[in-house]
C-alpha cells in the first residue's frame, strides 16, 4: 500500500469508528426514554402486555453496545496500523488512540449499567439471575476501569508531549493550536473521562 492507501484506510475507520459512537449513544437515548414510557404504561395494562413492552428499550440498549463495541475495535484497529515513532504528531495520535479507547470502554460499560437499570436484566430474586446480573455489574465494571486506566495513559502522553523540544511548535491537526496546547487538552479530556468512568464504577459497586 502507497501511503496515500494507507491514510484513506486509516480515515476510513476513524469514519467508521465515530459513526458507531454517534449510533450507541442515540440507541441509548432512545432506549432510555422507551424505558420511562414504559414505566408509565404498564401502570394500565395488564403483566402479559408489559412484558412485551419492555423488550424494546432492551433491544436498543444492546444494540447500542454492540455499535461502541465495533467503535473500541476500529480504535484498535487504528492503534495497531500507527506506526511506532518519536516524532512529536505519533505522541499526539497515540494519546488519540487512548482518549478514544476509553471513551469506548466508558459507553460500553454504561450501557450495560443502563440496561441494568431500565430493567432489561432480570430482577427475579433467584440465584441463577442474581449470578448472572453480578455478572453483567462486574463485566461494566471492567469497562470503567479500563477506561480509568487509559486516563492515567493519557496524562503520561501529554506530558511527553509537554517535555518534548517541539512541543511549542504549531500542531498539525489543529491550526493556531501548538503542540504544548493539544497536550493540555488531552489532561483536561482525561480529567473530564476519569471523572465520568469513576461516578459509573461507584453506581456499579453500589448495586453490586
Amino acid at each position: 500500500l502507497t501511503p496515500d492507501d494507507v491514510s484513506q484506510v486509516y480515515q476510513s475507520r476513524e469514519n467508521s469508528r465515530e459513526v458507531n459512537m454517534h449510533l450507541g449513544s442515540l440507541l441509548i437515548e432512545i432506549g432510555s426514554k422507551l424505558s420511562t414510557l414504559n414505566k408509565q404504561l404498564c401502570q394500565k395494562v395488564n403483566s402479559a402486555v408489559a412484558a412485551s413492552l419492555s423488550v424494546a428499550p432492551s433491544l436498543s440498549i444492546c444494540a447500542a453496545e454492540e455499535s461502541f463495541c465495533t467503535a473500541l475495535a476500529l480504535v484498535e484497529e487504528l492503534e495497531s496500523s500507527q506506526p511506532t515513532s518519536s516524532e512529536i504528531s505519533n505522541i499526539w495520535i497515540k494519546g488519540q488512540h487512548l482518549l478514544l479507547s476509553g471513551r469506548a470502554h466508558t459507553n460500553i460499560g454504561a450501557s450495560i449499567l443502563e440496561l441494568f437499570q431500565s430493567g432489561g436484566m432480570s430482577s427475579a430474586l433467584n440465584t441463577i439471575h442474581r449470578h448472572r446480573n453480578m455478572a453483567q455489574l462486574s463485566k461494566a465494571l471492567n469497562h470503567f476501569n479500563k477506561a480509568i486506566a487509559s486516563t492515567g495513559e493519557l496524562r503520561k502522553n501529554a506530558m511527553a508531549i509537554m517535555n518534548n523540544a517541539n512541543a511549542k511548535s504549531i500542531s498539525i491537526y489543529n491550526a493556531g493550536r501548538t503542540w504544548a496546547s493539544e497536550a493540555v487538552h488531552h489532561s483536561y479530556d482525561a480529567i473530564e473521562l476519569r471523572s465520568l468512568a469513576s461516578r459509573h464504577c461507584g453506581t456499579c459497586l453500589w448495586k453490586l
